[in-house]
């Protein structure tokens, strides 16, 4: 295929710098053939009981309970819903068919010789299904279908927990070992795939309870439904879906990426442990590595992984911004032979404008040739769309690019399942330039006056400089009670340093540019799975991959950005993506390139005034002060800041409690 960027015809193959060209085996793979796999994006839902195997009224019962569970989130699978029971654990699926609907039903029972018997439910894709399959092969499995869930659950059975590491994709799962009455829930190391869970007691009995999505924990009858009041105050300072394990709902759980929960039901005492199955590396950047020789490998990593979330029988579609991370995507899937449908997304008035998304987008499709859609949200709409995605998804939104994203994806639905989008790529490769800049300044001032950086210093600083509203504030926008539990608990303060811990040295940038990739990039993907999965449309994410993330972690901060003088001044301009820009440069506009990154796709600040008839409500009275209704009912466009979480907190309360 060929493309016309930077001004000149082009095939793709031709015209890669030529060390890239001689380097990357995944370059000119256009004609890349997929034996059927069966990818999905579903929903998981379960409850397990530790009174042991159930009388036969009982089962039928927690039967119900599951299809109850199921039926909220059926947005994550339309196509098909089955649950089965295994004496202690009663487990259900929702399946959105992608690959080989025939054979895709799930709980998927397995047993590989000399393993344990599994049965499984499982959420995502597991992109190197085929690698695994030949390894199990050879220790003397039998597969039944083409699929990956059934690779997954032979893979568990023969290797238990020890499987977990060697998967890349993205996965959240429930796997039953009846043997030895043990669940093991998974979530993949980013976090792409959601998982909750909470433990509640039933009478006599005590369940572990959990899906993919809180309404669907919220339909159990034992499940209590109060607001976690610290996250609450958490959530006001830097808006999230989680905090850690922390959720706005008291005792309800979201696992962490990379971590699994066992449960064992052995006996009647309730014993469950989260255990880390991956984690990154601390920051090891080499130090001594070029400009060219990264942009080899950022090339090769990042074009392997597109092609690996080509993997589709129904045609794999591409968000498209008019940004650099969208249009390496679009380019790369379209000189596959996917991508041939983009979409974009913007406010009215963009589609008239010469410098928005919609605008650069529908440059970009044009040189691709792709068959483009724009969804273009209107200001009528977007109070409606805003509480529509909080009712639904029983959470308060995280950024406004919510309203934005589940417009695209019901836009999409009509078309396909699958889309593929560029969260991580700002994460990784250095996009956010005022940020860093910020992180830069106050690397310097601390080793300028010759201060110690501590992970408790590096997360207050943090804090201060990324949230949207000032912790000072925070306890002003709360009532007495939630304002206690706020000062209690500090969950960000608590989160954000155990990451600086985690990640190294905390004075130095790489460090901070790691804290981001984890803390910051899994607040992107909850939100783009949540909102996509609203219209049953699979969200996949290829630079959010492991294997990208392993490499981009070896590339050192100096050749992420580029520090320019600023035309006659003597102001400098810090400028990301270096490496990113240098790797994909024969596919990237020179005006895509130059583009600055815009925030948000929505000029929700101006919309705000016609959403504050919610701040009238009982569950806003219940949790948020006087003062911050007041504020927020008068000027909500001025303190926009503070807006758009009170705004948030106040249609989850009215429409939850």
């Amino acid at each position: 295929m060929d493309l016309n960027f930077c001004g000149n015809s082009f095939s793709v193959e031709s015209q890669l710098p030529m060390q890239v060209r001689q380097a990357s085996r995944f370059a000119i793979a256009k004609d890349c053939f997929f034996e059927p796999k069966l990818f999905r994006m579903c929903g998981v839902a379960g409850i397990a009981s530790w009174s042991g195997p159930q009388r036969e009224v009982d089962r039928e019962r927690e039967c119900q309970s599951v299809r109850r569970m199921l039926a909220s989130i059926t947005h994550r699978g339309p196509d098909d819903q089955r649950v089965d029971c295994y004496g202690a654990l009663t487990l259900g699926h929702a399946r959105l068919a992608i690959l080989d609907p025939a054979r895709g039903t799930q709980p998927v029972r397995a047993h590989c010789p000399q393993g344990s018997e599994v049965a499984l439910a499982f959420n995502g894709e597991i992109y190197n299904h085929l690698d695994i399959r030949r390894e199990l092969t050879a220790l003397g499995a039998q597969f039944q279908t083409h699929g990956d869930a059934e690779t997954l659950a032979l893979a568990l059975s023969a290797w238990g927990a020890e499987a977990l590491p060697r998967l890349r994709g993205m996965f959240a799962l429930a796997a039953w070992f009846p043997e030895s009455n043990e669940l093991l829930l998974a979530r993949d190391p980013l976090g792409i795939v959601p998982l909750h869970w909470t433990i509640a007691r039933d009478g006599s009995d005590t369940k572990l309870i959990f899906a993919s999505e809180i309404p669907a924990l919220l339909q159990h009858p034992s499940v209590r439904k109060a607001p976690d009041l610290a996250a609450i105050g958490a959530y006001l300072r830097m808006p999230r879906r989680s905090f850690g394990e922390r959720t706005h709902f008291e005792g309800i759980r979201s696992l962490r990426p990379g971590h699994l929960l066992h449960a064992n039901l052995r006996d009647e005492r309730a014993t469950v442990e989260t255990l880390a199955f991956h984690a990154f590396s601390a920051s090891q950047p080499a130090q001594d590595l070029s400009l060219a020789d990264a942009a080899v490998a950022v090339r090769d990593a990042v074009v392997s992984s597109i092609v690996a979330h080509l993997q589709s029988d129904v045609p794999v579609a591409s968000l498209l911004s008019g940004g650099v991370d969208s249009t390496i995507i679009a380019a790369i899937a379209r000189a596959h032979g996917h991508g041939a449908m983009t979409f974009a997304a913007g406010a009215e008035g963009d589609d008239i404008a010469a410098t928005t998304d919609l605008s650069h987008a529908r440059q970009v499709a044009r040189k691709l040739r792709s068959t483009h859609n724009e969804c273009v949200v209107h200001r009528s709409e977007f109070f409606r769309r805003w509480q529509s995605a909080v009712d639904q998804l029983k959470v308060p939104l995280a950024t406004p690019n919510e309203i934005a994203i589940a417009a695209l994806a019901q836009s999409i639905h009509p078309h396909t399942k699958v889309a593929l989008s560029g969260e991580g790529a700002d994460e990784l490769f250095g996009g956010y330039e005022p940020a860093i800049a910020a992180i830069q300044g106050f690397l310097d001032h601390a080793q300028h006056h010759g201060t110690e950086v501590s992970a408790a210093q590096a997360a207050a600083f943090h804090l201060d400089a990324f949230s949207w509203a000032p912790g000072a504030a925070v306890p002003e926008l709360l009532t007495p009670k939630a304002r206690l539990a706020a000062r209690i608990e500090p969950l960000l303060e608590q989160e954000l340093a155990l990451r600086f811990e985690l990640a190294g040295d905390p004075a130095s940038l790489e460090t901070h540019l790691a804290v981001q990739q984890e803390f910051n990039l899994l607040n992107l993907l909850e939100r783009l799975n949540s909102n996509m999965m609203l219209h049953s449309v699979e969200g996949r994410v290829p630079f959010s991959d492991v294997r990208v993330v392993e490499l981009a972690r070896t590339i050192p901060a100096s050749l992420l950005f580029e520090d320019r003088a600023s035309g006659t001044t003597c102001t400098r301009t810090l400028v990301g993506k270096r490496v990113l820009k240098a790797a994909f440069a024969d596919v990237l506009p020179p005006a895509i390139v130059a583009r600055p990154k815009a925030s948000f796709p929505l000029p929700f600040q101006e919309w705000m005034p016609d959403c504050t008839g919610v701040l009238d409500g009982d569950g806003a009275r219940a949790i948020l002060s006087p003062a911050a209704l007041e504020l927020v009912r008068n000027e909500p466009s001025r303190h926009w800041r503070l807006s758009w979480p009170v705004l948030n907190i106040a249609m989850w309360a009215n429409s939850t409690f």
